[in-house]
């Protein structure tokens, strides 16, 4: 998670923000409002388009396992 004390670390010399995951500058300057933004997470900060697939695959990966392992479970 992002350091709410520390987030100029996540911003460029020119006004970009940063990806928090790998920290390559993204599109956004960070005037741009985060509602009008693709690949922003809550609570996380702005992502690249790399990091956010790669976090969307984790998720889906953890919700399968996740019922997987709860349907097994119950059948005991």
């Amino acid at each position: 998670m992002v350091d709410e004390n520390n987030l100029e670390k996540y911003v460029s010399e020119d006004g970009f923000d940063l990806c928090v995951m790998c920290e390559i500058k993204t599109e956004y300057k960070t005037d741009i409002a985060i509602e009008e933004r693709s690949f922003y997470v809550d609570g996380a900060g702005q992502l690249c388009p790399k990091c956010y697939s790669g976090a969307e695959d984790i998720s889906r990966e953890y919700d399968y396992l996740s019922k997987y392992l709860n349907s097994f479970y119950k059948i005991r």
